[in-house]
């Protein structure tokens, strides 16, 4: 990621270093989820850009559960068990999904169309911790006589966070076009359409061995591949700023 940015910022130096005309560009497209916004460089009809989008998810739970049980003894103690078990468990997943693209201005009038088309990819990261703890007192007359609690915890396997990562990496492009009226030199309203097409790949493999380490053994291998595409359309409101 700190590559991503550096050679970005790298990218647009030296472009705005190369044409003297150049204008540094910034716009959003409100209520887009994925190329929302954007950085890049207006250099004549040809505006080179990137920006970077961000979706999160996490998600917590408790459950209690509680019970007592209560009698009295062959010699007549009253005795009270007391049982208290809890399970708690959180988890989240972050995509940082970094874009590159290139809109294409036609014509050079108050109103101007463009095309447009980009390429973006998804780095997601993965946790999930889990914790569950059993409690119980011993009662006799009213008056502790044993307490015992046990704690475990888990956390996500790396296996399990290396699979779940492969359902959230994907790559894709854009391809759109729109127009933009532009109030001044340095502001436009614009409208944009197109379509994101979305693509993810998931490769595996696994092996069981097994021996009785004499004169037999067993050896399974398997492996698979799963492919998902999606497609998606969009319109969007656009604003750009020109500096």
């Amino acid at each position: 990621m700190k590559r991503f940015i550096i050679f970005s910022l790298i990218w647009l130096v030296l472009a705005n270093i190369s044409f003297g005309q150049s204008k540094i560009v910034f716009g959003v497209k409100p209520g887009s989820t994925i190329n929302s916004a954007y950085l890049g460089l207006k250099m004549n009809n040809l505006v080179p850009f990137f920006g970077i989008d961000v979706l999160g998810i996490s998600a917590s739970g408790k459950y209690s559960d509680e019970n007592e049980d209560q009698y009295d003894d062959y010699y007549g103690n009253t005795r009270v068990f007391r049982n208290i078990e809890t399970e708690e468990f959180s988890g989240s997943a972050l995509l940082i999904i970094p874009h590159f693209g290139a809109k294409l201005f036609i014509g050079a009038k108050d109103v101007r169309p463009y095309i447009l088309g980009n390429i973006f990819f998804s780095i997601p990261s993965v946790s999930a911790d889990a914790e569950s703890k059993d409690e119980s007192w011993e009662y006799e007359n009213g008056q502790l006589v044993d307490h015992d609690i046990e704690i475990d915890s888990d956390k996500l396997e790396d296996r399990t966070k290396d699979m779940i990562k492969d359902v959230l990496s994907f790559w894709g492009v854009t391809l759109g076009f729109g127009a933009e009226y532009f109030f001044s030199d340095h502001f436009s309203l614009g409208g944009e359409y197109g379509i994101r097409l979305l693509f993810n790949k998931i490769e595996y493999s696994d092996e069981d061995h097994s021996s009785d380490g004499a004169n037999s053994s067993y050896t399974e291998k398997w492996e698979g591949e799963t492919s998902a595409n999606l497609k998606i359309s969009y319109a969007a409101v656009t604003l750009n700023y020109y500096f």
